[in-house]
């Protein structure tokens, strides 16, 4: 009995000692540092801790190693976009090759109409001129007919 009763101020003061040390702190790193400060003096904490540091290493580890990954992953998708990128800027240069020869080709085209309409019109205004002419000689020619059968009828 005498012992069970040692162990329990034993374990009462553990208790006291660490609730004094979760007084002061405000978040969980204070909390952690106050775990750590307690597991000096208690044995069974002790445990845990040694438990809990092995945890937190293993996940720290897992999470580095992720990050790891992600940072390669993000590196090759980056790289991917660069690539990208150049592609685009040279399909744009490209597209602006061919737009300066279609302009010029239209240029071209709107030139060789308008010459094109210009020998049309040319060619109207004599076809034209001809036609008056040859209207006129018609008119001529019936004048003359007309004065050659006066002349023969007198």
């Amino acid at each position: 009995l005498t012992v069970v009763k040692t162990k329990l101020y034993e374990v009462e003061s553990e208790i006291g000692f660490i609730l004094q040390c979760f007084n002061s702190m405000n978040d969980d790193f204070d909390m952690h540092e106050a775990l750590l400060r307690c597991s000096k003096y208690c044995k069974s904490l002790a445990e845990v801790m040694k438990l809990i540091n092995f945890s937190w290493t293993t996940i720290t580890d897992k999470f580095g190693s992720l990050n790891s990954n992600l940072k390669s992953e993000l590196e090759k998708r980056i790289e991917m976009c660069r690539s990208l990128e150049i592609q685009i800027n040279c399909l744009n240069e490209e597209l602006k090759a061919h737009k300066i020869l279609y302009d010029e080709d239209i240029l071209q085209f709107k030139e060789e109409i308008t010459a094109k309409n210009a020998i049309v019109t040319n060619l109207t205004d004599s076809n034209s001129k001809l036609k008056q002419e040859c209207d006129d000689l018609v008119e001529k020619i019936h004048n003359i007919e007309r004065e050659t059968k006066d002349v023969q009828e007198l």
